[in-house]
């Protein structure tokens, strides 16, 4: 280390590491050298902090700032998520021009310390694949650090991170794709023929998603909690859903699960009637009834016990290798209502018959009944009061897709500032429901959810089933908000978008498995720019020189001086509190104006897709900062035009005496005029000044 000389009458130099002095050095030496027994690269320790003493004739001293070895010009922010095909990606924010590598590692503090580093020549556009071989001993959702190192051998700090994945994401967290739609598609038809005349399919099984939560008996309180047992509360009678989300009133959420459709695929597979799957007149595939409303499973024999890497995924539950599909079972008492709910009635012989013309919730009709081992049971016929379970053979839907549907519970989970959207499956949501408007900012991840709307052709009008798609790409949109074959960002097939430039982007998804029909989610990424490296023009990319971060904020002085007109005024920092021009509410002439800097109103795509009326309404548009420290200046530039208030005198005597509005931490909202010069003339600067510091 090296320094230079306190000045005044210096005796000695003391160096002190983690406020202790190690050592000294005469009043003419300016340099030490410390070996301390600490690992500076890869260790998730803090690194050591060192203070040089100067120490004068007389017993006093004085102690410089405190600096570290590592350089804090190479800080910055680093996310680790999910892709394509659910690999795992690095992003880092703004990355220094002499970067290296950047070095994950994790575990060093237990016996199995694990690492990765990921040359600066991997990344584009700020994000770059990491290798699963790579991982080694890394469990996804795990921890991690990270250390960035330049080309010269400087290095950052260490910092602790949590990779991302989405916010609704739940239970044995994986890197990759499995790619279950057929698997999806197949039980949304087994949901609706599962449905009765009266009441959509639900069960309970014994059977936690963790095995840690399987218990003794199936309970129908678990259907309120099914991301924590296979169990399914009924959805609606004029809907089903199916995907890799359920809904759980009991959370209040839709979790994700990247195996539930395989899951159940095969425990489903255990409520189809097959004559070898009975045993001296009983069912034995754990497929039962509690004797009040629900059906149960209770240690199933079909399972799926594979794994995310398993190619292909198992289908074992296909329409048609089901046409009988598990209700109950009846003893020698006749309930009405039940028998009625699969089109069973009694004659005039007191006989059990099956009616003609049943349709179930959905308008599927009943083609034919399996009453226990006694064989098949047609319309109009009757069967043996004995014949026990029942088993109804419901037609298989025709789906046509009419539209999709997407929403992103990301806000509310993660800020729980916004109420969560109406999803399938939740008791807010209706076939009228239309997508919400979806908006993130450039560097936040969020996660989008889509479900195609699929209208039943041979079942009743105005009812439908809801078919959770995977994503494809990201792509940026034109003018229009029609998606351009330019792709933008970061997506993985379950929604996990990491957005790397402003403006609205079209999120496709993946191609129907039998019409290669696609959706097209839009969500609006916006920003607030800045001219961070002060070279006089902004750069609105995620991986450019000016976006900030926590790790590397923009910084400008607090507007604390009492300059006035074009001349008046010292500009000298501390004036006295009646002349601050940071409180008097007013530009104070063109000399104030160099005390503001400008900031770039980023939602040009955003505000496209919205009449004028919906300004402030159907979203509201508002500049907060915590502190209430800031104060604004509507202009009225492009981003191109950012610092002419500074070259171009017609523009400078323009603003010399505009009102200057406070931006508070409730939020101050901006007016209808300024939104709407950002959407029709590509405007949006305002010029930013600090009334006192900020934290």
């Amino acid at each position: 280390m090296t320094w230079s000389s306190g000045g005044g009458p210096v005796t000695q130099y003391g160096i002190v590491r983690y406020g202790s002095e190690i050592g000294s050095v005469s009043a003419g030496t300016f340099t030490f050298t410390d070996g301390p027994d600490y690992q500076f690269i890869g260790s998730s320790y803090a690194q050591p902090t060192y203070v040089i003493r100067a120490y004068f004739s007389g017993g006093t001293h004085a102690d410089s700032p405190e600096f570290t070895v590592f350089k804090p010009s190479l800080n910055t922010d680093v996310t680790l998520l999910r892709g394509p095909l659910g690999q795992p990606y690095l992003a880092i924010a703004s990355p220094p021009a002499n970067l290296s590598r950047i070095l994950l590692f994790w575990g060093d503090f237990g016996p199995s310390p694990g690492s990765v580093s990921i040359y600066a020549t991997n990344f584009v556009n700020g994000i770059a694949p990491i290798p699963l071989n790579g991982l080694n001993g890394y469990a996804p959702g795990q921890a991690f650090n990270y250390q960035l190192i330049s080309t010269n051998g400087d290095f950052a700090e260490s910092f602790f991170a949590f990779p991302y994945f989405a916010e609704e994401a739940w239970n044995n967290l994986t890197y990759g794709f499995a790619d279950a739609r057929i698997h999806i598609k197949e039980n949304l038809k087994f949901l609706m023929r599962s449905a009765t005349v009266t009441l959509p399919f639900s069960y309970a099984s014994n059977l936690g998603v963790d095995p840690l939560d399987d218990s003794y008996d199936p309970d129908a309180s678990f259907e309120v909690y099914p991301v924590i047992h296979f169990a399914r509360p009924a959805a609606s009678t004029n809907y089903e859903y199916s995907g890799i989300r359920v809904f759980d009133a009991g959370y209040d959420l839709s979790a994700l699960q990247e195996l539930r459709p395989v899951q159940e695929n095969h425990l489903w597979r255990n409520f189809v009637f097959n004559t070898s799957e009975f045993t001296n007149g009983n069912f034995n595939t754990g497929a039962d009834f509690d004797g009040y409303s629900s059906r149960t499973l209770t240690n199933p024999k079909y399972q799926f016990s594979g794994s995310i890497t398993q190619t292909p995924l198992p289908l074992v539950l296909t329409v048609t290798n089901s046409s009988w599909l598990y209700y109950r079972w009846f003893n020698n008492y006749f309930d009405p209502e039940a028998a009625a709910d699969v089109g069973v009635s009694l004659d005039g012989s007191g006989h059990r018959v099956l009616n003609s013309n049943v349709r179930n919730c959905y308008g599927l009709s009943l083609n034919s009944l399996q009453a226990g081992t006694n064989g098949l049971v047609l319309p109009g016929s009757t069967f043996s009061a004995s014949a026990s379970p029942w088993f109804p053979n419901f037609t298989a839907p025709a789906l046509q897709t009419v539209d999709y549907y997407f929403a992103s519970q990301s806000r509310h989970l993660f800020y729980g500032d916004a109420p969560r959207p109406p999803l399938p499956g939740s008791p807010d949501f209706f076939v009228t429901n239309t997508s919400p408007s979806i908006v993130t900012s450039v560097g936040h991840p969020i996660t989008v959810a889509g479900w195609a709307k699929q209208a039943i052709t041979n079942g009743y009008s105005n009812v439908f089933g809801y078919l959770e798609q995977y994503f494809d790409k990201a792509y940026k949109t034109d003018v229009n908000g029609v998606a351009t074959t330019n792709q933008t960002g970061l997506l993985s097939p379950y929604g996990e978008f990491f957005p790397t430039e402003a403006g609205s982007t079209a999120l496709i998804t993946l191609p129907d498995i039998d019409t290669n029909q696609r959706g097209t989610g839009i969500v609006h990424v916006i920003s607030l720019n800045v001219d961070a490296n002060h070279d006089g023009a902004m750069d609105f990319s995620f991986n450019g020189p000016d976006f900030t971060t926590w790790a590397k904020p923009y910084r400008f002085w607090v507007n604390d001086t009492d300059d006035s007109g074009d001349t008046k005024g010292t500009d000298i920092p501390g004036a006295a509190k009646s002349k601050l021009n940071g409180l008097d509410g007013t530009v104070n002439g063109v000399r104030d104006l160099v005390d503001f800097f400008p900031v770039y109103v980023n939602i040009r795509g955003l505000l496209q897709t919205l009449p004028t009326n919906q300004f402030n309404s159907a979203i509201q548009f508002r500049l907060s900062q915590g502190d209430s420290a800031l104060n604004f200046v509507y202009t009225d530039l492009t981003p191109e035009e950012a610092h002419s208030y500074l070259t171009n005198t017609t523009v400078a005597a323009s603003l010399a005496q505009a009102p200057v509005i406070r931006i508070t931490g409730a939020g101050t909202n901006l007016t209808t005029a300024f939104l709407t010069k950002i959407r029709d003339e590509g405007k949006g600067i305002i010029l930013v000044e600090a009334r006192t510091n900020t934290a």
